[in-house]
């Protein structure tokens, strides 16, 4: 065993000594910057020479733009890899000549340097700086999108967006681009990593604050493409695999200046939206400020591209929005060091209706539900945020953010166990009616195992706030050495309360149940977290990395519940409010539930060392990023838990390995594109769930510890493929994948039949698995790129193994397992002349679930929806935008869900005062249709969701733009 280590470790070592005898021949890149010295704008064309210390020309070269940076000009020169001294001479029209001096004395490993920066002194008075940069004019056929080696740019001028939309009305017509409702953006099956605007960032991981408030009209194109991270353009080399980013570049008028954007608007049925925009703009700062107030909970606007899905959005219940923020970005005009502070603060008030149908798998005898939850709630949450890098010397990176959040709710929860499906009674309301309200419903009641109700309340507290630093140093070797530390922060406080009154249908009299809960909730924890690591570069494009983490997390505690029912006054004819207390806090003590209330303390520890190696070489339009890593979790978890009754100690220790292996690669210049990739995960589970316990605070849902519990572990493996034919404009692509999980942590439960309780345990199960497969095809159908078709056809296979028994079963009988296929087919067909575009879109989803378990009956669920869009300038230029799709539903087991809902949206917009004034009335939801269901269904069972949605609505705006853009000298 020893001798194989030692094999294996100097076959990984042997190509880094190799190349130390390989400098002979080898080239190094010097890469230079050339900017006006006070704009600090890059030159494109400018003349580049290289020559000697004394003077002699070596070679020369003109000055281009980068793809990750428009406002750059930048050179290269491959030069011998040995110690020498260049001069570097700089020329460019009414500009004076600028020469730098580069000592390159240390070459070892580095395959790049960059060079000082060429920052030229203008001389002239004549206006060139449109000429200089070399800007790409936009010719009168409006191409919608090209390619640029491995970048895709949309050109929105191309786009007929409707009148007043943000950037998410651009970007969700897009060919070949999904824009999900949490602004998660997936562009022929990759998810975009970031969200940037020029190139930079812009409330970095929060798409929505630009996806929501960045007018449409500001936008020039729209690039995607594979981005070094900033840390590798610093070093030199490859540090991480490039990030895949979607960039917003501005128009030049409005990539300096200030922009105001203002929307007001009224409507019926107390609709209201007032939203305000402001951004000023230029080479080296941003400062933007945004606010949203609405109650309309729907930000788009009719007329794009018709993929409104009313069962995936709105799913929170009608909601009053709030929010105001803003953005300062500054950098220095080298760039060595940036400042990004960001600040937002939103409050939230909801009011819902939730309404559910479920199916309990059970051997042999299958359980029914019907459950409504009324209420409403109160959110605030503030989020700030501040990140300084320094790029010079050393690369320092100081991070610090805070958040916290204020909940409030209340809510009323009635719930129905039956042994025979009730649907034969009317919708879930109707049904709870007939069961809650005298004079009960007689038919009803003899299949009723259990009713409950429960006046409920809930009141949370959370803050966290995180510091962390990160130091990377390149040393002359050409190595880098790097090290981190963070340290976070956690406070929770929760208080709850339910009157909570059951009663059980056991025949042949009904008993009832009554409970005056109240539980609080105090969580205190913080975590630290440190890293080291040391990553060599071989010439050979192999890198090879060891490195430490650290970990330690201490969280500690406090949950008492009571029983306030254990007083008198507290009974259910008391009439006491769900959040009532008593006078004193002795009286309080009084009612502690000695059964269900805990203390506890939660230490985690982790030692993680490991070995990460990687391949990257780019360039001639190809790609290979090849990288293997392996760390080693040493982790130990300590609980003490304690009780009024017992304390216990839960001691675990693991050594787990979490492998990850992945290739990518591009090739015939970017537009083949293959990536496969391996992941082995461990899961410990909680601590929480080993403690020996009973816990039975909810009469109806009682749960218990398993010492005995396992770890699991997951591997997963994924795969994408993409080509594209740019002549034809196609692009064809498949993402293909399956899971495997062994020893999986299931939260099973046995039911009794006689009242309905259910009783948790987590447990390990063997046999989950699924896969999936997913193909999209975009091409454009006429030479002028008129008409387009987009295809995308997914396949879902679940294997599913839950625990959910009746009580007394043992063995297999216990285990619920269930197949579920999902396939789906989206088909878009568009067409786009002058003002004029016009799509039809059509979606078929289909779900099939079967099991061998006794008494389950086969799954059979399809949802449909196919329909029109257009938007079109009218005569007097009334522009015109509407969406008119109808959904249909079949296979519910409520009757009231399968539905056929045709939705219809319009608008209509005309702009005045040089176009800086735009009125719009819009009408949403017009025929008054709007269903939303959602659908789910696992080992355990299947659970029909409706939540209430806003009401059909008629909305007037005035939207007021305001545009400045200092003078051009």
């Amino acid at each position: 065993m020893k001798n194989l280590i030692l094999y294996i470790g100097l076959l990984l070592l042997t190509p880094i000594y190799a190349q130390t005898n390989k400098q002979e021949g080898r080239k190094i890149a010097l890469w230079g910057h050339v900017r006006n010295s006070f704009t600090t704008r890059g030159l494109v064309g400018a003349k580049i020479t290289l020559m000697t210390s004394d003077s002699t020309v070596i070679d020369s070269i003109r000055t281009w733009k980068p793809n990750n940076d428009p406002f750059d000009g930048v050179y290269k020169f491959s030069v011998p890899a040995r110690p020498q001294k260049f001069i570097i001479r700089a020329e460019y029209p009414d500009y004076e000549t600028t020469d730098i001096t580069f000592d390159m004395k240390h070459v070892a490993r580095n395959t790049w340097f960059d060079l000082p920066h060429h920052f030229m002194k203008y001389q002239g008075y004549k206006a060139q700086m449109e000429r200089n940069l070399n800007e790409v004019t936009v010719t009168a056929t409006k191409v919608q999108m090209v390619f640029k080696g491995d970048t895709v740019v949309y050109n929105a001028d191309a786009f007929n967006v409707p009148e007043g939309s943000m950037l998410d009305g651009l970007i969700r017509q897009l060919p070949g681009v999904e824009l999900k409702d949490n602004g998660e953006i997936f562009v022929n099956g990759r998810k975009v990593d970031y969200l940037t605007l020029n190139g930079t960032d812009f409330f970095k991981g929060k798409n929505k604050v630009m996806l929501d408030n960045l007018p449409y009209y500001t936008v020039e194109n729209i690039q995607v493409y594979n981005k070094t991270t900033e840390k590798s353009e610093w070093l030199g080399v490859a540090d991480a695999p490039k990030d895949f980013v979607m960039d917003v570049r501005l128009k030049r008028e409005y990539s300096m200046g200030y922009i105001t954007n203002i929307d007001v608007a009224g409507g019926t049925e107390e609709r209201y939206v007032g939203k305000a925009f402001g951004l000023q703009y230029s080479d080296h700062s941003r400062l933007s400020f945004y606010a949203n107030l609405n109650n309309t909970n729907e930000l788009r606007r009719p007329g794009g591209n018709g993929d409104w899905n009313p069962s995936k959005d709105l799913d929170n219940g009608e909601i009053d929005y709030k929010t105001v923020g803003g953005e300062l970005y500054m950098e220095n005009k080298e760039k060595t060091w940036k400042e990004v502070a960001n600040a937002s603060i939103g409050w939230q008030d909801i009011t819902f209706d939730n309404r559910s149908t479920n199916e309990q798998f059970l051997y042999g005898d299958n359980r029914f539900g019907r459950q409504q939850i009324i209420g409403t709630a109160k959110n605030t949450q503030v989020d700030l945020y501040n990140q300084f890098t320094l790029k010079s010397a050393v690369w320092l990176d100081i991070t610090g953010s805070f958040f916290f959040w204020k909940h409030h709710a209340y809510a009323n929860n009635r719930y129905a166990n039956f042994t025979k499906n009730p649907s034969w009674a009317g919708s879930t309301t109707q049904i709870l009616d007939s069961l809650t309200n005298s004079p009960w419903n007689s038919n009803l009641w003899k299949d009723v195992v259990n009713v409950s109700v429960s006046p409920l309340f809930e009141q949370s507290k959370e803050m966290n706030y995180n510091l962390s630093l990160n130091l990377s140093k390149k040393l002359l070797c050409g190595d880098n050495l790097d090290a981190s530390a963070s340290f976070k922060q956690d406070k929770t406080r929760n208080t709850n309360g339910q009157q909570q009154l059951i009663r059980y249908n056991q025949n042949p009299s009904v008993s009832q149940d009554y409970q005056h809960l109240r539980g609080e909730n105090k969580s205190d924890g913080f975590t630290f977290q440190g890293n080291i690591r040391y990553t060599i570069h071989a010439l050979n494009r192999w890198n090879y990395r060891g490195y430490v983490n650290f970990d330690y997390a201490r969280t500690s505690s406090d949950r008492p519940d009571y029983r306030l029912d254990y007083l008198d006054e507290y009974g259910p004819n008391a009439g006491k409010d769900v959040t009532a207390l008593p006078s004193t806090r002795d009286s309080l003590n009084q009612t502690l539930d000695m059964q269900n209330s805990y203390w506890s303390t939660l230490h985690w520890h982790r030692v993680t060392p490991g070995v990460n190696i990687y391949y990257n070489k780019e360039g001639n339009g190809r790609n290979v990023w090849f990288e293997v890593n392996v760390p080693l979790n040493i982790q130990n978890q300590d609980l003490d838990y304690h009780t009024v009754a017992a304390d216990t100690t839960i001691r675990l220790r693991t050594t787990l390995p979490e492998p990850m292996a992945k290739l990518e690669i591009s090739t015939h210049n970017y537009d083949r594109y293959y990536k496969v990739q391996y992941n082995m995960n461990y899961n410990t589970g909680d601590l929480y769930s080993r403690v020996d316990i009973r816990n039975d605070a909810d009469p109806l849902n009682i749960r218990l510890g398993n010492p005995n519990l396992k770890e699991s572990i997951t591997h997963q493996l994924n795969s994408q493929w993409r080509r594209r034919n740019r002549k034809h404009d196609l692009t064809v692509s498949a993402n293909l994948g399956a899971q495997v999980i062994t020893n999986a942590i299931a939260n099973g439960y046995t039911y009794n039949p006689e009242n309905g309780v259910r009783t948790y345990k987590r447990e390990n199960v063997d046999g989950n698995w699924n896969a999936y497969g997913l193909f999209q095809f975009n091409r454009a159908l006429d030479s002028k790129k008129r008409w387009r078709v987009q295809t995308q056809t997914s396949l879902n296979f679940d294997h599913n193994v839950d625990i959910s028994a009746t009580q007394g079963e043992t063995g297999n009988n216990r285990l619920s397992k269930v197949d579920t296929w999902r396939t789906g087919q989206n088909a878009t067909l568009s067409y786009r002349f002058k003002s004029l575009s016009v799509g039809a879109n059509g979606t078929v989803d289909w779900r099939n679930s079967q099991s061998d378990r006794s008494g389950f009956e086969t799954i059979n669920a399809v949802e449909y929806n196919y329909g029109i869009t257009a938007t079109y300038t009218l005569p007097w230029k009334i522009q015109l935008a509407t969406d008119i799709k109808i959904f249909s539903r079949r296979g519910y087991s409520d009757n009231g869900m399968n539905t056929d809902d045709i939705v219809w949206n319009a608008s209509l917009a005309r702009s005045f005062a040089k176009e800086r004034l735009i009125v719009r009335i819009e009408g949403f939801d017009i025929l008054n249709q709007i269903s939303n269901t959602q659908y789910s269904v696992n080992a355990q069972g299947r659970k029909e969701l409706w939540v209430n949605c806003i009401p059909s609505y008629a909305m007037l705006h005035f939207l007021w733009k305001f545009n400045y853009m200092p003078k051009k000298k």
